[in-house]
């Protein structure tokens, strides 16, 4: 029996249907020339997970998108459960539907890494013959890497209230010397807890403390407006000047600058210049630093140069509270300038302007 002019025939199972049609549940027969190519949605989740195979590992996730790219995921690997990092979506996989084991969960906070920062880490993967998984997940904070549930980081600061701005270090107890190097930092401007930590170990307890006495307040942070930066220390040479000036004329393209001078001839107060025009345009700035005993000097430095911009250290010193929350306020924009060792470069930058070495 035809309908619609013979675009569609319905037909018995004990009828023949016509030789280039599709026979779809024994009772539909659509001719191919009718036929739509439709395409698939992704139901496959390619993971990178921290195992020493160079290989990525398929999961069957529902609903998945390449929006999920870049995202963590919870998944049953072996006997026990893991984080991974989904690199790639698919269709379909050579692992059979009976063998094929389901994500748990895929994360929607912290927020997904970049494509930019997967082709970085991708590119480190092949250049040094190393499993992609591996390099993808030891570029992430540790608290990242495990199946166990976290708490992200609170963005709250602290500052010193109109009663801390008066008060003097000599009123704490002598022995409140936590309090007093809190107090002495805060008077350069407020501070996240994790940059507090890093100055002064067991300052969560001592914050309490100044917080009862009232000389220290909670604050969040608004970092949608420029912050301010403070003036130069003192004018440029003409050979500082025209350091800078070449340099900041290249901003915004990929350029290699080599800055040659001894000791004392002035290079940090031209990196210090430059970083200034590179905040100036909204974006961050990486620097980094030989070892870690270099770290608290340089971050003296640049706090007093800069002190109302966000500024996070990234190393192996620091306690991994400490290290996530510098991460994600790297990730997401909010720490204008990371400062760390070597560890600090795979740290997500989506608004990178300048790198100093």
């Amino acid at each position: 029996m035809n309908r619609g002019g013979g675009n569609f025939s319905l037909c018995d199972n004990g009828l023949e249907c016509t030789k280039n049609a599709l026979h779809i549940c024994g009772s539909i027969c659509i001719p191919a020339r009718n036929l739509i190519p439709v395409s698939m949605p992704p139901c496959i989740a390619r993971i990178a997970l921290d195992v020493p195979i160079d290989a990525l590992f398929d999961f069957a996730a529902p609903g998945i998108s390449d929006a999920d790219i870049g995202r963590l995921a919870i998944i049953p690997f072996g006997k026990r459960h893991t984080a991974g990092v989904i690199v790639a979506v698919a269709t379909s996989s050579t692992v059979s539907d009976e063998k094929l084991r389901r994500v748990e969960r895929v994360l929607t906070s912290p927020p997904a890494l970049a494509p930019i920062d997967l082709a970085l880490l991708r590119f480190c993967a092949e250049y040094y013959h190393h499993p992609l998984g591996q390099v993808v997940l030891n570029s992430l904070p540790s608290q990242l890497r495990s199946a166990k549930p976290f708490r992200l980081p609170s963005i709250e600061h602290y500052q010193l209230t109109d009663a801390g701005r008066t008060c003097a270090s000599g009123d704490l107890p002598k022995r409140a010397l936590t309090q007093r190097r809190i107090v002495e930092t805060l008077r350069t401007g407020p501070r996240a807890p994790d940059a507090l930590a890093a100055e002064a170990p067991r300052s969560s307890a001592a914050l309490l403390a100044l917080i009862e006495r009232g000389w220290v307040e909670r604050v969040m942070p608004n970092f949608a407006t420029p912050q301010s930066v403070a003036s130069p220390a003192y004018s440029l040479n003409d050979a500082q000047r025209e350091a800078v000036s070449r340099i900041v004329g290249r901003l915004g393209k990929f350029q290699p600058f080599l800055l040659s001078g001894v000791t004392g001839s002035g290079k940090t107060e031209v990196y210090l210049s430059i970083v200034e025009q590179v905040l100036a345009r909204g974006e961050q700035v990486l620097i980094l630093v030989p070892e870690i005993n270099l770290t608290p000097q340089l971050e003296m430095v640049f706090i007093a140069r800069f002190p109302g911009v966000r500024q996070v250290s990234m190393h192996s010193h620091l306690a991994e509270s400490a290290r996530l929350s510098g991460w994600l306020a790297a990730q997401s924009g909010r720490a204008q300038i990371v400062l760390g060792t070597r560890l600090a470069v795979f740290t997500p930058l989506p608004k990178l302007g300048l790198i100093v070495v």
